[in-house]
């Protein structure tokens, strides 16, 4: 018997939005392209551009980390900073939503297999058993016959 995996698990919950946070946190914020992500892309033409441009992130409430990847030159300079965090809170509240609705597709999908899995297995044993019964009336109605041929036949010859 196949085990029931269609039953709501707080871990297997708690694991798939565990893991959806770990890559929102490691992620660039692209809203764009509809993805969360936790860092933001700071870029300039030149480093003091970059510098200013870091300095207003860091007062509007983003945290820059010395160890981010920086590249500073003298064509295109980047790097990378981390959103305020009551945007990172409102996020976080969004994909926990997604990741909730994600897993409740995917109990109801898992649900519906096993639900058209026992439908075949019960339309499968009903066509056993009406198979045997319509042999067994098969097996009756050929003794039948055997009978009437032989009384009309008479005894066999020896």
């Amino acid at each position: 018997m196949t085990a029931i995996t269609h039953i709501y698990n707080a871990e297997d919950f708690q694991a798939l939005l565990s893991n959806e946070l770990s890559f929102y946190r490691s992620r660039e914020h692209q809203p764009y392209a509809n993805q969360l992500g936790a860092i933001e892309l700071v870029s300039a033409d030149y480093p003091a551009g970059l510098l200013v441009a870091v300095i207003e992130k860091i007062k509007a409430g983003y945290d820059f980390d010395v160890t981010a990847h920086t590249n500073m030159s003298s064509g295109y300079s980047f790097t990378f900073v981390t959103r305020p965090v009551a945007d990172q809170e409102k996020d976080i509240e969004s994909l926990t939503e997604q990741v909730r609705e994600k897993y409740k597709q995917y109990l109801q999908e898992k649900y519906d297999q096993h639900l058209e899995k026992i439908v075949a297995e019960s339309v499968a044993r009903s066509e056993r058993e009406t198979l045997k019964k319509v042999e067994a009336a098969k097996e009756r109605a050929i003794e039948v016959a055997r009978k009437a041929a032989a009384e009309a036949l008479g005894a066999r010859p020896e």
